[in-house]
């Protein structure tokens, strides 16, 4: 697993890992779609950044076994660059709302501690999408919410999808990204 992860961090399409012989050895190809599974369904950054994982398994060596893993990203090298770390869920709304003043479509956070059930995330970032829409048009909040709906609302996303939160993903434009 962790060097499925340093390949997945340094963005790499490709690698090969050994598993040198011992007695308590699992079955090589076991454990390779055991970590492949774990890391991709898991892991923060294994259920962010990856699409999927391959492996082939050579056993022609007398002393390891050689796992040859492909990775398919649906994340680029930069947006995985452009991940935020932080602490806390608390830092999550400063940085939305400077991601929201500089016009960014989309902001990834890795949080350190996950303080917040996902639900009350949610309910912040509507919130805070609300207010910052309602100071855009002059209006209050209580305004704002008996017009006619017209902007999309921003798109929250955890990594991995069950389990305790590691990367919360907030789409701001979903249009524009798509576009």
């Amino acid at each position: 697993m962790n060097a499925l992860l340093l390949l997945i961090g340094s963005h790499a399409g490709e690698g090969t890992v050994r598993l040198y012989s011992a007695e308590d050895t699992a079955d090589p190809s076991a454990a390779a779609e055991r970590a492949c599974e774990e890391v991709r369904q898991d892991t923060p950054m294994g259920a962010y950044a990856v699409e999927y994982l391959t492996y082939t398994i050579d056993t022609s060596a007398h002393h390891y076994t050689a796992i040859s893993l492909t990775v398919g990203y649906r994340r680029t090298a930069e947006q995985v660059a452009a991940m935020v770390h932080t602490t806390g869920v608390s830092a999550l709304y400063d940085l939305l709302s400077s991601a929201a003043d500089s016009g960014t479509q989309e902001l990834a956070v890795q949080v350190g501690h996950f303080d917040q059930s996902r639900e009350e995330v949610c309910d912040a970032v509507a919130q805070l999408q609300l207010q910052r829409t309602a100071a855009e048009r002059g209006l209050s909040e209580e305004e704002l919410a008996e017009l006619p709906e017209d902007e999309e609302p921003w798109q929250v996303c955890f990594y991995p999808e069950t389990g305790e939160a590691g990367i919360i993903e907030i789409i701001l434009h979903k249009a524009e990204i798509e576009g």
